[in-house]
């Protein structure tokens, strides 16, 4: 089963994602802050990253080129 890791500040959305990811097959994980998402990609095994632009503690870009340093995971950048 692949997995996804959606990263996003508000809540809500992050589960409307999951929701439809879910129903489709797909195991999730979820996080609201640049800081967890780093932990989460190091230590799970992550398919694919859901990123929202906007986080409160760092951008997403940032946190794409942080996650960049140790792991080729695909990542699809969201934004309002």
């Amino acid at each position: 089963m692949k997995t996804i890791l959606i990263v996003d500040d508000e809540e809500k959305i992050r589960e409307v994602i999951a929701s439809y990811l879910q129903n489709e097959g797909y195991a999730t994980f979820q996080s609201g802050t640049g800081n967890n998402t780093l932990e989460l990609v190091r230590g799970e095994n992550v398919d694919l990253l859901i990123l929202d632009l906007m986080l409160p503690d760092m951008t997403g870009e940032d946190v794409c080129r942080a996650i960049r340093q140790f792991s080729p995971v695909p990542v699809i950048m969201l934004t309002a």
